[in-house]
Parts: C-alpha cells; structure tokens; sequence
C-alpha cells in the first residue's frame, strides 16, 4: 500500500486487505458520503476496531486530515528527539494508526523504516541486522518477547507499548530483558498517543496536549484531533464531528493531576452484581496472573460480564479450545479462590476463537453474542 503524506494528495482508504469485498465496499461508501460534504483531497481514512459495534451499525471510519497525524509525528519526534540517523522498526499494520504514525514520524525526518512481519523467533536477528531504534507493540507481541526470553537488542532506544495494557508481572519480566519500555495512551481519534508511561505509575500528557475532567471522563484538546467518525447507522449514514468546541471526548475514566493521568477504567468496565460494585479491570488483572502461572497465552482468555435477571450480572470466562480442559477448570478453580464470591466466574465457556482486532483488541460486542448463544444452547440442552 503506497501511502503519502505530500500536501494534496487525493484522500486515502487505509483498510485491511483482508477485508470481504462486502467490507470494503461498504468503507468506500462511507468515504463517497464524506467526499460529498468535504474535500476529496488531504484526508486519510481508517477504520475503527469495531469494538463497541452494534446490531444494525457498520463499522466506523475515521476522517484524519493529513496536518493532524503530521502534527502528532512532530509532536513525538520533539518529545523523544528522534532524528534522521534514527531506524524504526514497523511490525504494526499501516492501515492502523499505530502503524501510519510510524511513516510519518520517519517522513519528517527522512529516516529508514525496516518493515517485517510479526514472527517472534526471528525479531532479534532482524532488530540487530537493522539496528533498530524504534520499535511500537501491542501487549500479545510484548507477550512473545517474554515468552521466548528475547533479550534488548544494543540499538534500540524506545519500544513503545499501546493498544491496550500490561499486566504488572508482563511489565516487570519484559523490563527484567532490558527492553527500554514506554507505555503509550492514545487512539485513531488522537492520531497515536498524547500520553506516555515511563518510570512512572502513571501517564504524564506530552506537550502541546490539554486534558480535562469532567466526572471523571477524559475529554482532550490538541492539534492532532481526527477530523469526523462515518458510519452507516440503519439506512442512513451519519458523519459524527470528533471535536465539540475544540475537545474530544473520550470514554476513559480517569484521575487527572496537574499533568498526569491515573487511568481508572471505562463506564463499561464498572458493574454491579447482587448490588455489589465489581471493576473488571481489576478482576481481569487477578486472571491474568493466575493464566501467566499456568504459562498459558493470554490471548485465549477473556472474562465478561452478561446480564442476569436474578444477579444484574454474572461473570463469564471465555476459552478458547485450544485450552486444555483441566488447564482451564485449574485457571477458574485457582481464580474463584481468589475473589470474593460474588465475583466468581459463573460459567467457562469454550469457543472457537475470541474475535479480536488486527491489533489484538477483543471485540466485546461480537464476543458477547456468541457467548449469549453459547449460554443459551447449554440451558436448552439441559432442558432436554
């Protein structure tokens, strides 16, 4: 895919090329729909994870003006001081912001990208034989590092981790290898991050970038804000504006202090069973241990909460069935010892693969429905 940042360029579709054709007409139509509105020049469009999906929506493309994601490599490459000798490494889609922010910090410094693909045996070779200075990860690759014990490599300067996060014993073992660790806040509306986590236990927000807090939900201002959401909601389509008066609000729940950002989860990420309050953000990270102590991938693994007439809701495991059957009654058992009993998983439920991102994010709206179905075969079955 030839991407390019030269001002008026004609606007430009970044969407997986392993799409259906039914998908990819169905982004080119949502582009048409923006065209007919706005400019047909200087506009990169990139799908969203699909995520927060919802029955009778399509999928969302983000409208990023060609000045905004420039913006942010300016903004990055000032911060870390980046230069033209400086080698990045992309093993991230550029169809993904994540990867399209990698180009275009190297574009404004006429630095080397070395491109490959993701096969962890071979990434210590190919970090050398280019000497590497920058690399960005999501959390599953962070995993393989640790898995196989890969080492820093003498280049190397930064490694930056998004797209979701690390658990404390993940962090720990991957800073034990010597990797030169950065966590990143940011997404597809921000083009790439405008928070980083260093030595620290919490974001500190990089220059040139307002925050503000309003019942705790983070709302951002800053000159790398995406244009506009396109989706097609039933029959109709509808061109959202990122920015309200010049703020973009998120869905993150967050403690703000001076600079720094203390990350307190997502509204969704906060329920209730038996009127009791759970965080799931918090009981995920107990799983997370327990699975890193059965050496088990963690990407196999994801609890869920689903609504329940009697508890308002009850907790699910999904496993994927790759997993051992007395390695996954081990995990629950091991788990629900831990908690208090509300919080139990309820159920494991097996199933084929957990539908995730190109960038590993689950997709809890499609993940649920299969699970709901899933859930609703076993009680039929027992009613037999």
């Amino acid at each position: 895919m030839n991407i390019s940042f030269e001002a008026d360029f004609k606007n430009q579709l970044l969407v997986n090329p392993k799409l259906s054709d039914e998908e990819k007409i169905t982004f080119k139509t949502l582009q048409e729909k923006f065209e007919q509105n706005f400019e047909k020049e200087n506009y990169f469009f990139i799908a969203s994870s699909g995520s927060s999906k919802k029955e009778n929506e399509s999928a969302k493309l983000i409208a990023i003006h060609r000045e905004a994601i420039l913006n942010s490599a300016r903004r990055f490459n000032q911060y870390f001081q980046a230069s033209k000798q400086d080698v990045w490494g992309l093993v991230l889609p550029t169809f993904h912001v994540a990867g399209l922010s990698i180009l275009a910090r190297s574009h404004l410094l006429q630095a080397r990208v070395a491109i490959s693909s993701w096969v962890p045996e071979h990434i210590e070779n190919w970090l050398n034989q280019n000497e590497i200075a920058f690399l960005s990860l999501v959390p599953a690759q962070v995993f393989d590092l640790v898995k196989l014990k890969v080492k820093k490599t003498s280049a190397l300067k930064k490694v930056f981790v998004g797209a979701g996060s690390l658990t404390d014993s993940l962090r720990t073992e991957f800073k034990n290898l010597g990797w030169p660790l950065v966590e990143t806040y940011g997404m597809t509306e921000t083009c790439s991050m405008i928070a980083v986590k260093e030595n620290d236990s919490r974001f500190k927000v990089m220059p040139l970038v307002q925050v503000k807090a309003e019942q705790n939900i983070l709302s951002i201002l800053c000159d790398s804000l995406a244009h506009s959401s396109i989706q097609r909601k039933k029959k109709d389509i509808q061109i959202s504006p990122i920015q309200v008066n010049g703020w973009f609000k998120t869905e993150d729940q967050v403690r703000l202090t001076e600079t720094y950002l203390e990350f307190l989860g997502r509204d969704s990420d906060y329920i209730k069973i038996l009127g009791e309050g759970v965080s799931l953000p918090e009981l995920r990270e107990k799983l997370e241990q327990i699975i890193l102590k059965q050496k088990q991938n963690l990407i196999h693994f994801h609890l869920l909460a689903v609504e329940d007439s009697r508890l308002e809701n009850l907790l699910v495991l999904a496993v994927e069935n790759s997993v051992n059957s007395e390695v996954r009654e081990t995990i629950v058992q091991s788990f629900n010892q831990a908690v208090r009993p509300y919080e139990k998983i309820h159920q494991a439920i097996a199933i084929g693969l957990i539908p995730r991102t190109d960038l590993q994010k689950v997709k809890p709206v499609e993940l649920k429905k299969s699970i709901l179905q899933k859930m609703k075969r076993r009680s039929d079955d027992k009613k037999i």
